[in-house]
């Protein structure tokens, strides 16, 4: 044992008891050790070692009567992946840096923040306060042109990945940058009057958040155009992919919600604006994409392979030929969550002028976007779409399984 052998048991436990236990997972670890060792032979032969980030790790330590009173120290040893709800922070340690990644700028605890906050820079934390310079957006920024900066003189490619807080609430709605505070006052809700407050939200505090959004985007508008300013007098502009998109959309009173996990066309919908090599300027492109067709785009113009068979399908076809053919349908997932219950987590398949949503309760919905873009309609029990309502069952159960070529439906 690595606290020796001698003493009183523990919890009940002999030492001796404690020690061939301890013996026997080391053991055990000599079958994993030939299991890497086999792996890391296999990617060779198939000539995909060097392409392949590897990441050796557990889901947690093990106290072997180092401290009599385990508790919440357990959840701590060790651990680098899965900790517990703990204290004031969920999550990874403060200062780990995940593999892969030469810098690491991030913020720590449990979320991101506006002001009073701090970050993880390479493993220092650095803290920041309530000042008009500490606004979370343009700290991002300045690190993001000053990285742009030092790779002025670099030959290799980089890949810069910027998340900022805002759009997000802290508490009750985002927090606009002191000089924003006061813009976009006479913007009001998308869906104009709405009678009764939603959820016990009026609608002129769902308004108010609403500009609060806003308001915290020309933050991010700012973040933008220093980016690209920095990129230009890197002399990288013209050789740099940018990608603009988000991870959702939202429901500000539509369908009487408040949020973003649903499958409306508020909540499912995300901007996707795109600058490189090869792309035509101001032009857009009316098809269904979804955020596994970044990745595989991304991956096409750097050149990389990656190991193993993408999901998504690149975008670079359509750069030039907007009418290249396409995908007729796509599957929209829920988030999978233990907190979600069954009527409200779902799968979808949206085409071009149908969607069907089917809830872990049974529940089914069947929308005519063509005939009620608003979604006001369900149409699944009705006898003229039988047709539409089965064959979308069954590109949902298709999708919800599929790999690499087979979720492309063309």
């Amino acid at each position: 044992l690595p606290i020796g052998e001698k003493g009183a048991p523990i919890h009940g436990v002999p030492k001796s008891r404690l020690a061939k236990d301890y013996r026997a997972e080391l053991q055990s670890l000599q079958s994993v050790d030939d299991l890497v060792e086999a792996v890391v032979d296999a990617l060779k032969q198939a000539g995909k070692l060097d392409n392949t980030l590897i990441v050796y790790t557990s889901d947690n330590g093990f106290l072997y009567g180092q401290q009599s009173s385990w508790g919440a120290l357990l959840a701590w040893a060790g651990n680098l992946v899965n900790v517990e709800f703990k204290g004031a922070t969920i999550g990874n340690p403060r200062d780990w840096v995940p593999p892969g990644w030469d810098l690491w700028y991030a913020f720590t605890g449990t979320r991101a923040r506006y002001f009073d906050y701090d970050v993880n820079d390479n493993g220092t934390i650095l803290t920041f306060g309530h000042r008009a310079e500490d606004y979370s957006t343009d700290v991002l920024k300045e690190r993001a042109v000053r990285f742009i900066a030092e790779e002025t003189d670099k030959p290799e490619p980089f890949f810069l990945y910027i998340a900022t807080k805002a759009v997000h609430a802290q508490g009750k709605s985002a927090i606009p940058a002191p000089q924003y505070a006061g813009a976009l006052q006479d913007v009001k809700l998308p869906i104009g009057e709405i009678g009764a407050p939603i959820h016990g939200i009026s609608k002129s505090q769902l308004a108010k958040d609403y500009r609060a959004e806003l308001q915290s985007l020309q933050s991010v508008d700012d973040l933008v155009e220093a980016v690209v300013e920095a990129l230009k007098q890197a002399g990288r502009l013209d050789n740099t992919l940018i990608v603009y998109t988000s991870d959702n959309g939202f429901l500000y009173g539509q369908h009487r919600l408040i949020g973003k996990s649903a499958a409306y066309e508020e909540s499912i919908k995300v901007p996707l604006v795109m600058r490189g090599p090869g792309i035509p300027k101001g032009e857009t492109r009316d098809v269904l994409v979804n955020n596994l067709d970044v990745v595989a785009t991304v991956a096409e113009l750097a050149g990389v392979s990656p190991g193993y068979a993408l999901d998504g399908r690149s975008l670079a076809p359509l750069f030039t030929h907007p009418n290249a053919p396409w995908r007729r349908a796509l599957l929209i997932e829920s988030p999978v969550s233990h907190f979600q219950k069954p009527r409200v987590r779902f799968t979808a398949v949206r085409t071009a002028t149908r969607k069907y949503v089917r809830y872990d309760s049974g529940f089914e919905q069947l929308f005519d976007l063509s005939a009620d873009p608003h979604e006001l309609k369900n149409e699944a029990g009705e006898g003229h779409y039988a047709g539409d309502l089965a064959s979308l069952r069954s590109l949902d159960e298709a999708l919800k399984s599929c790999t690499a070529e087979t979720c492309f439906v063309p």
